[in-house]
């Protein structure tokens, strides 16, 4: 049977997630972590996607992309050879290190874009990693509740709008302590 056609186009947000083979642990150091954040800026980098949102769990991911031209599947196609070689060369090991293809939810709308990054951030609040999910290293809350914190590769920009052009960070830090009922 053929896989199902990835949904992705000109525009198109997604919430990309995999998950280690197994549930195994993909992200035991923090070496590995920075790995995949280098492998991430430079396979989006190169392919024209955007990343709005990213939280790096033990043994899965989470990322916020968007698609100015629908280059998703070149993108994710990248990331995960480079950063497999990378991590495989460097453990001395071999063979894939996620469970199979990643996951992409389109988001439709902004309530959904503003779900997707709250979910996101959350993630290790809700794993009882950590209690405030800026706290967590390995994800992109800090860097939208402080500029300084902010990578240049990453968009924060756009999901800050949806919370007021004045006060947009303090809104979504308002934002990230509520929870889902």
């Amino acid at each position: 049977m053929p896989r199902r056609h990835r949904v992705d186009y000109e525009g198109a947000w997604h919430h990309v997630m995999n998950r280690g083979i197994d549930r195994e642990d993909v992200f035991a150091d923090d070496r590995v972590k920075s790995v995949f954040l280098v492998a991430l800026r430079e396979a989006c980098g190169r392919h024209g996607v955007q990343v709005h949102a990213y939280c790096l769990m033990s043994n899965h991911y989470h990322l916020l992309l968007h698609t100015p031209s629908a280059t998703l599947s070149n993108a994710m196609q990248a990331l995960s050879s480079t950063f497999t070689q990378s991590v495989n060369r460097w453990q001395q090991r071999d063979g894939p290190l996620f469970r199979g293809r990643y996951t992409s939810v389109v988001v439709n709308d902004d309530a959904h874009l503003s779900e997707t990054s709250r979910y996101i951030h959350r993630n290790p609040v809700a794993a009882g990693i950590v209690a405030d999910p800026e706290a967590w290293k390995w994800s992109s809350a800090q860097a939208y509740l402080d500029e300084k914190a902010r990578p240049d590769w990453l968009c924060t920009g756009f999901v800050l709008t949806l919370f007021g052009h004045v006060n947009g960070r303090e809104a979504y830090r308002k934002y990230l302590e509520e929870t889902r009922e």
